[in-house]
């Protein structure tokens, strides 16, 4: 994990290198320095920051002894990821370049300074294979992407006073604690195990939440398909098996993808009132409904905490305060704006589009799979779905099985022939 933890970091300072490109440069002038001449259109070219700074990367930046592992073939997937980070892939495809050398001692001299001091001398990690990376890098994009978005808010503005690399340092990680409680995207601790009763608050299971409640739950990534009329209790059934997920650290929490707004809005309610259970009882969950029309729904619009800008700590919110929202239904203001953002809350409740939007060539659609990287994938009514979505939903459990995450299947008459395809 500390190793993971030193290789990611050293992915997000280089994210960026490409704005060290004179067509980047320029767009300050008057800070354009007097020993490199005129401004011209000859150093001017480029393709914008990101490709420019994996152009760089080809033509060979200068790395420290300790972190020269980067510069394997095998890493060439995360670093693409990296600079891909403005919501579609790297790709260049020839034409007028830059001279790269012009601001090559910039580069060096930032990381020589910089990758030591947010991992160390010490060699950050080992060198994996490089299919391991392909898979990773879906995740390492959508987690450079989000911090990328929080790291342009306004607790980031741009300081013209001069710094120690190790002085700013601790000055920006101070501000990224405060952005990350603003965001609303910090982890909620879940609860231990809690009883069929303290969770759903029902005194006597049905025979599939009875089994919800016993079954083992093997290792490894699951799939869970809950089948039986309606009214037998599916959804608490699976509510059980998500928060035995969670209580044994396998999930952080949930994302109930349903067919139609008004499925989801009713979904919405139904976990409004459930999410406390699921938590730590001194944890604040976010809860986020996640479709087109969700600001016209009058309670997740008076859920959403748009105080949080100005107070960054929810649990400095007065507890008698009437205006304050239910402390088991919350949802931050960054959150409730963005849907490509929506599904990093601890528990949403949408449309099942926002979650196949992770799997078709749509801008920042690796931020939609970073939100469910951790989540239990709880797909509702799936005999609802034509031929169209049922395929972007086998794909979707593709990536999911990859990613060792989990997913539970709510229907009351599901074909025979999804049933198998689901589980191949």
């Amino acid at each position: 994990e500390e190793a993971a933890t030193d290789l990611l970091a050293c992915l997000a300072v280089l994210h960026d290198i490409g704005k060290f490109a004179p067509c980047f440069q320029q767009k300050a002038p008057d800070c354009w320095p007097d020993e490199l001449g005129d401004i011209n259109d000859d150093r001017l070219a480029g393709k914008g920051h990101p490709t420019d700074g994996w152009m760089m990367w080809q033509r060979g930046i200068g790395l420290p002894k300790s972190h020269n592992a980067l510069s394997a073939t095998s890493f060439e997937p995360l670093i693409l990821a990296a600079f891909g980070h403005h919501g579609r892939p790297i790709v260049y495809d020839g034409g007028q370049t830059f001279n790269s050398k012009l601001f090559q001692p910039s580069i060096e001299a930032c990381l020589a300074d910089l990758l030591p001091l947010v991992c160390g001398d010490r060699a950050p990690f080992a060198e994996a294979g490089r299919s391991q990376n392909q898979l990773a890098s879906w995740w390492v994009n959508g987690t450079l992407t989000l911090a990328d978005w929080i790291g342009s808010g306004s607790e980031f503005v741009y300081e013209s006073g001069e710094y120690l690399a190790a002085e700013y340092w601790a000055l920006a990680k101070a501000r990224a604690s405060v952005a990350v409680a603003k965001a609303g995207v910090a982890q909620s601790r879940s609860a231990t195990r809690r009883t069929f009763c303290e969770l759903t608050g029902k005194e006597h299971a049905t025979p599939m939440q009875q089994w919800a409640e016993s079954v083992e739950l093997a290792t490894g990534p699951l799939l869970v398909i809950l089948e039986d009329v309606t009214g037998s209790g599916k959804t608490e059934a699976a509510q059980v098996i998500l928060h035995r997920l969670m209580a044994s650290g396998r999930a952080s929490g949930a994302y109930w993808a349903m067919p139609t707004q008004a499925t989801a809005n009713a979904m919405y309610t139904r976990q409004r009132s459930a999410i406390a259970q699921l938590f730590d009882d001194t944890a604040k969950p976010s809860l986020v409904l996640a479709h087109s029309q969700s600001r016209l729904h009058p309670t997740f619009r008076g859920d959403v905490l748009a105080g949080v800008a100005d107070n960054p700590d929810p649990e400095e919110i007065a507890a008698d305060d009437e205006e304050a929202p239910s402390s088991t239904a919350m949802c931050s203001e960054w959150l409730a704006d963005n849907r490509r953002a929506s599904l990093l809350a601890d528990v949403g409740a949408g449309t099942i589009d926002q979650a196949l939007l992770g799997i078709l060539p749509s801008s920042f659609n690796t931020l939609r799979l970073a939100g469910l990287a951790d989540k239990v994938l709880v797909v509702d009514e799936a005999h609802a779905y034509d031929a169209y979505v049922a395929e972007e939903l086998y794909q979707l459990l593709r990536l999911q099985a990859a990613n060792g995450r989990h997913t539970i299947v709510l229907s009351a008459t599901l074909r025979e022939a999804d049933r198998k395809k689901f589980a191949r």
